[in-house]
C-alpha cells in the first residue's frame, strides 16, 4: 500500500488528561510506525496557553503536535491549523469528534463551518461520542441539547463531506445511519500498553481482586453489589477486595464510603503512570465498569482491562435507547441485583480455562483505519 500523510484534529493533547487525546496519540504513533506520515492538532486545548509546537512521545515514537489554546481566538486557531495542514502535504484530515472537546457546553455550533475553511482535503471523522439525551427516559433539557448535537453531526456531514466515517459502538452506528451518515465500525484499542509482566498464577479460589479503573458513572447500584460481594466472600471463604485506580471523578467517594460502611476492603490508588496501571490491571482478577452496557464499546477503561485479559462486570445504571436491543458481549457480565454469585462462578470457570482475549491491538486497528482511507484514496478530493 502507498504511504499516506494524515493530520488528526482532536480537542486536547495533555497526556493522561484527555482520553480521546491519548487515543489519538497512540493511533498516530502506530500509523508512523507502519511507515506513514501523521501529526496531531489539538484545536481547543484547555491545558496550554497560546500556540504550542511540541513533540510528544507514544510507544517510543516521536509525534509532531500543534496545541492551540482554548483561550486563543477561534479565528487564529483555524488559521494556524490551516497552515499546519498545508505545510505537510496532507492527504487526509481526521476529526476525532466529541462535542465537549470543542465546546465546554457540548454545542460547537460553528465547528463544521470553521473546519470547512481549512481547505479542500479528504475528511475522515471518528465519532467517539454523539451527544446526550439519546437514552430512554432522558430529561427534557438533555433531549433538547441532544437534538442540537445531532444537528451539528448533520452539519459536519454536509459541510465536510467525509469520505470515511468510523465509530466504535453498535448503537452509534444505528443512530448515525438514521442521520444518513454511513459509518463503519472501528473498535477501540487500549490506551494502556500491556507490559506483559510475569506474575505468579492467580489463586482465584482464595482471593478475588476487583479493579475499578477510570471514570465512574453515576447511579450505579453500588450498595447491592458491595453487599453481595461481602456475602460471597463469607460463604465461600474467599478474600475479596476492591482497587480503584486512575482519574475516577467525583463518584469515587460514594464507592469508598459504601465499601467502608459495609466492610469491604478498598484501596484507592489514584492517578498512576501507564506502567503502574498496567501492573495493577495484570495483578487484578476482575474488572469493574460503570459505563452502561449499550455504550460499553466506547469505554477506554474497558478496552484497557480487556487488553490485560480481565473479565469485566458491568455495574451500571439502567440505560437503553428507544427501539434498540441491548447488545451482548461474550466477556462482559451485566450485574443485576441478586446475580453476582452466578457471575463470579461463570467468570472463574473462564479464568481457569484462560478463555479471555487480549482485546483489540493498536496495530490491527491502525491497519484497519489505513485500509479504509486508502480504499478511498483514488476517488478525488471533493
Amino acid at each position: 500500500m502507498s504511504r499516506l500523510n494524515v493530520v488528526f484534529i482532536c480537542g486536547s493533547l495533555e497526556p493522561g488528561k484527555d482520553g480521546v487525546g491519548d487515543y489519538t496519540r497512540r493511533l498516530t504513533s502506530e500509523i508512523i510506525r507502519q511507515g506513514n506520515g501523521a501529526s496531531i492538532i489539538a484545536l481547543n486545548d484547555t491545558f496550554c496557553k497560546g500556540i504550542k509546537n511540541e513533540n510528544q512521545i507514544s510507544d517510543n515514537i516521536s509525534i509532531s503536535t500543534l496545541r492551540l489554546s482554548s483561550n486563543t481566538s477561534i479565528k487564529e486557531r483555524i488559521y494556524q491549523a490551516k497552515l499546519w495542514i498545508n505545510e505537510r502535504n496532507t492527504d487526509w484530515v481526521s476529526l476525532q469528534y466529541v462535542p465537549y472537546s470543542f465546546n465546554s457546553k457540548g454545542i460547537p455550533i460553528n465547528l463544521a463551518i470553521q473546519l470547512k475553511t481549512i481547505g479542500h482535503h479528504k475528511w475522515h471523522i471518528m465519532f467517539h461520542e454523539l451527544g446526550i439525551g439519546i437514552e430512554s427516559g432522558a430529561s427534557l433539557k438533555h433531549r433538547l441539547i441532544g437534538k442540537i448535537q445531532l444537528c451539528i453531526i448533520k452539519s459536519l456531514r454536509k459541510k465536510l463531506n467525509p469520505k470515511v466515517v468510523h465509530t466504535q459502538t453498535q448503537p452509534y452506528l444505528k443512530l448515525l445511519n438514521d442521520l444518513n451518515v454511513k459509518a463503519i465500525y472501528l473498535p477501540l484499542f487500549s490506551n494502556i500498553p500491556n507490559e506483559n509482566i510475569i506474575l505468579k498464577e492467580k489463586d482465584i479460589n482464595s482471593e478475588i481482586i476487583f479493579v475499578l479503573f477510570g471514570g465512574i458513572h453515576s447511579n450505579a447500584p453500588i450498595e447491592n453489589f458491595v453487599a453481595e460481594a461481602i456475602l460471597y466472600s463469607e460463604e465461600k471463604n474467599i478474600k475479596i477486595s476492591l482497587l480503584t485506580i486512575g482519574r475516577n471523578g467525583n463518584q469515587l467517594i460514594k464507592w469508598i464510603d459504601c465499601a467502608k460502611n459495609q466492610g469491604l476492603q478498598i484501596i484507592n490508588m489514584g492517578e498512576q503512570s501507564l506502567s503502574s496501571i498496567s501492573k495493577t490491571l495484570s495483578r487484578s482478577t476482575v474488572g469493574i465498569t460503570t459505563t452502561p452496557l449499550p455504550l460499553i464499546e466506547k469505554s477506554g477503561s474497558v478496552a484497557a482491562m480487556l487488553a490485560h485479559k480481565l473479565p469485566i462486570v458491568c455495574v451500571s445504571r439502567d440505560w437503553n435507547m428507544k427501539n434498540r436491543n441491548i447488545p451482548q458481549f461474550k466477556y462482559i457480565y451485566y450485574y443485576q441485583k441478586g446475580n453476582l454469585e452466578i457471575i463470579i462462578e461463570n467468570l472463574m470457570k473462564n479464568i481457569l480455562n484462560d478463555n479471555y482475549p487480549n482485546g483489540h491491538q493498536v496495530s490491527q486497528i491502525a491497519n484497519t483505519f489505513l485500509t479504509s482511507l486508502k480504499g478511498k484514496q483514488s476517488n478525488g478530493n471533493a
